[in-house]
């Protein structure tokens, strides 16, 4: 199904569809609060099953994806409600052969994005009940782009002998004032509420900086200052455990950064101004 934004349709009088997708991508996609899509596909796969499969063994997946575009940033919901098999080439029971890849593919043959650790492992079964986007289980968010950003947590400690590189951290926004006092939205792993979650801008200063707890995949972090300005590594960790997620964040020099509150009349250089009229930026 493919939906126009602002569009009036017989089949959704009332816009709720198009509120849904607004404010799922917008809550469960950490960068996308200004997010205004111009359409979105919709295509749904229900009890799909095997060529061939023997009929009194028949087992079914079912799927959905959900893709929206401003026609500037890509945003891509995957639902899985089922999965009953996982190996194609198993028409007797789907489970005892190989298991599917996992993740983007760019189609020029050069880079792929594989989404562990479910991609060729037998745990792809049990897609339905992790990813927890807009809290709902089975619901997995990305964002598509040159790189590709996820929205969902990562259970990296499930393969930790796949894990080759240091894994992606999703954060947002990606650059601040070396100033500080910048409120930085960052998915990496997955998140309890009892957790010990910290910080650490890598400004050689070695300090781990406590972190908010929103949900399993978000939590917001607190810039501190930082005394240069350049790319830094930010890093988020979980308890007594490395800080294995990163990403490289931007510091700016003050001169640079946009001012988030305008005040009319420079009336904040009087010594004591009788009112002040701001006008400010959302982020």
């Amino acid at each position: 199904r493919i939906v126009q934004i602002g569009a009036h349709t017989d089949r959704d009088p009332e816009g709720w569809l198009q509120r849904r997708i607004f404010d799922d991508f917008r809550e469960g996609m950490i960068g996308a609060a200004d997010f205004k899509p111009v359409f979105a596909v919709i295509a749904t796969w229900r009890n799909v099953t095997i060529a061939q499969m023997r009929r009194d063994n028949i087992k079914t997946n079912t799927y959905q994806v959900v893709l929206a575009s401003d026609e500037r940033r890509t945003y891509v919901m995957f639902n899985y409600e089922k999965i009953g098999w996982i190996a194609v080439n198993d028409v007797i029971n789907g489970e005892n052969g190989d298991n599917p890849f996992i993740g983007f593919n760019a189609g020029n043959t050069t880079r792929a994005y594989e989404f562990l650790p479910y991609s060729q492992e037998p745990r792809v079964k049990s897609m339905p009940q992790h990813g927890n986007g807009n809290g709902l289980p089975g619901r997995y968010i990305f964002q598509v782009e040159e790189e590709i950003w996820h929205g969902t947590c990562l259970r990296l400690e499930l393969v930790p002998k796949l894990v080759t590189s240091r894994p992606r951290l999703t954060f947002f926004p990606r650059y601040a004032s070396m100033l500080g006092g910048t409120l930085i939205n960052v998915t990496g792993p997955c998140l309890m509420p009892e957790d010990k979650i910290e910080c650490q801008f890598q400004d050689m200063s070695g300090q781990r900086f406590p972190a908010i707890y929103r949900d399993v995949n978000h939590a917001t972090c607190l810039m501190p200052p930082v005394f240069f300005h350049g790319y830094v590594d930010i890093t988020v960790s979980v308890g007594r455990g490395d800080a294995l997620f990163y990403g490289r964040f931007y510091v700016q020099p003050p001169e640079l950064a946009a001012e988030d509150i305008e005040v009319y009349d420079n009336k904040h250089n009087e010594e004591k101004p009788e009112s002040l009229t701001i006008k400010w930026h959302p982020q």
